[in-house]
């Protein structure tokens, strides 16, 4: 792994889930950079807080700095990437994140109440697979720099499927969608639970199981 740049992220896998969200950002960028208050705002700034706070404290416990997610990995990376691709954990993420993506579009297209939570979802959904790729992907790395990485990403994971799911939970009675909205948050309690032990046993054994 490079030592120099331990979060490695790697848009051979994942650019398509990262643009949707860089393109949320780019559609509402003038509001970050000023004092407006719309809840499309809120909620991505509760992002980029959380995204900043987490690397910031990953840099401090391994001692280094400009810790960021950068492009590029090597060749050993680039094979085993193969076997996160097909991870179960990662692919029931992906399948999960791309329900979340449509119900949250077409709910936040709409003029209704719920047009927040919608959209909480919408922007949240893509991170919860990105971070497991890279939990995966590090967690298989022979190195402290791996470990921490991977911890800190599966931390990540549970922050946005937390958000995601209380969004749900507020969604769970809407009309026309109570169904898939339950079977959605079903869908996520089980993808949390994973998640959790995976973290978990990471934590115990020092490396991904």
């Amino acid at each position: 792994m490079n030592q120099a740049y331990p979060w490695l992220f790697h848009r051979n896998e994942v650019d398509l889930l990262e643009d949707e969200i860089e393109d949320l950002f780019f559609k509402h960028g003038r509001g970050l950079k000023s004092n407006a208050m719309s809840f499309e705002v809120r909620v991505l700034r509760e992002q980029m807080r959380a995204e900043e706070q987490s690397e910031a404290e990953l840099a401090w416990r391994l001692g280094v700095k400009g810790i960021g997610l950068f492009a590029g990995s090597d060749d050993s990376e680039s094979r085993y990437s193969d076997q996160v691709r097909s991870h179960p954990l990662y692919q029931f993420s992906r399948l999960w994140a791309r329900s979340l993506r449509d119900v949250g579009k077409s709910g936040y297209m709409t003029s209704g109440e719920g047009r927040k939570d919608y959209f909480r979802i919408f922007a949240n959904a893509n991170l919860v697979p990105i971070k497991i790729f890279i939990a995966l992907l590090e967690s298989g790395q022979e190195d402290q720099i791996g470990l921490e990485v991977a911890r800190e990403s599966y931390g990540l994971t549970l922050l946005f499927l937390g958000r995601i799911q209380d969004s749900l939970v507020s969604l769970r009675n809407e009309i026309g969608v109570s169904s898939l909205i339950e079977r959605l948050i079903i869908e996520g309690e089980s993808l949390r639970k994973v998640v959790q032990i995976q973290s978990d046993e990471l934590g115990q054994s020092g490396r991904f199981v």
